[in-house]
């Protein structure tokens, strides 16, 4: 279990599933048996491997892949580059023992009890569901490269920086990749798939005070950091929010804020499975704001909204949305 932190890559496995095709000339029996015997190699194969996601993964988690939402560049920030020069150093991070993963919190820890959890606390950026991703990829294709009996259609991998900020794909040149689907890993309970994802905004709201030397400023001054305040203490406690809803749910939740007396930002993640829906959240985020700045005469917001992906798929019916 990790803390709720995205990291930085997002990756993709792009393949074309061409052997199969190829057997369409062969009768329907003998092709199931071919994939049945298949299977059964690849099984052989695999009980006979020996894993190496973990030792993968406490190497990746150690390298700090933060991005920048505020940056210009592409990847948003240079340390990201770090991952991918040592996609090819051991340790766990260190934890809090007062903060407490539980199985009344986390029921799908009942199916682990006896098995081995890499976990830090919250106060860490472990970067789990991203990276044991980069780990999971790492190892499939070192099994390949070491099981060259396995037939298999073109496969290709992609890694992107900047997924948590809705950039990773904006420099892909898909024509190059060649692919007609792409499939990412990344969190969710193990066996589990989603077939679809949310739609993505985001929304800065700047808040602008008013100004004046503060031993002079009786009648005159106006804080942007109370603006603020008042601002996100108009959020709704029980609905609306990440930790009261699931599923389907959509949500709007703070991120950060920055500012000082003047000028405040905070920067919200905006997401709904129906993208119809983005546009009621952020007008009802935006009548939260018209109603702290209505508290605070002469002072004054300004509303920005950033798209950040579009949905990419619906129909079947997945498990977990991640």
């Amino acid at each position: 279990m990790a803390p709720i932190n995205e990291p930085m890559i997002h990756f993709f496995i792009i393949v074309d599933l061409v052997w199969i095709d190829k057997l369409d000339t062969i009768s329907g029996l003998c092709k199931l048996q071919m994939v049945v015997y298949s299977a059964f190699l690849i099984l052989a194969m695999i009980d006979e491997y020996r894993f190496t996601v973990k030792e993968r993964f406490l190497r990746y988690v150690q390298v700090d892949t933060q991005s920048d939402p505020l940056s210009t560049t592409i990847p948003s920030t240079e340390k990201q580059k770090d991952l991918g020069r040592i996609l090819g150093q051991d340790i766990i991070l260190p934890d809090d023992p007062t903060q407490v993963i539980t199985i009344r919190e986390h029921p799908y820890l009942k199916q682990k009890i006896g098995e081995e959890i890499i976990t830090a606390s919250g106060n860490t950026l472990l970067g789990a569901d991203d990276k044991a991703g980069v780990a999971i990829i790492m190892d499939f294709v070192n099994y390949l490269m070491q099981n060259p009996g396995v037939k298999h259609g073109k496969i290709k991998i992609l890694f992107t920086p900047d997924e948590e900020i809705g950039r990773g794909v904006n420099k892909v040149d898909l024509q190059k990749l060649g692919a007609d689907f792409a499939y990412t890993l990344d969190g969710g309970e193990r066996g589990s798939f989603t077939d679809e994802t949310f739609s993505a905004d985001g929304v800065v709201i700047t808040f602008h005070g008013i100004s004046a030397h503060p031993g002079f400023g009786k009648n005159k001054l106006v804080n942007a950091l109370k603006v603020a305040g008042t601002f996100l203490d108009l959020l709704p406690r029980n609905e609306f929010s990440p930790e009261t809803t699931e599923d389907r749910e959509g949500f709007v939740h703070p991120v950060r804020a920055e500012g000082i007396a003047e000028k405040v930002k905070v920067e919200f993640i905006v997401r709904d499975f129906e993208t119809r829906n983005l546009k009621l959240y952020e007008t009802r985020l935006e009548q939260f704001a018209k109603q702290a700045v209505g508290k605070y005469p002469g002072t004054s917001y300004e509303f920005e909204i950033k798209q950040q992906s579009g949905k990419s798929c619906t129909g079947m019916s997945g498990k977990s949305w991640a």
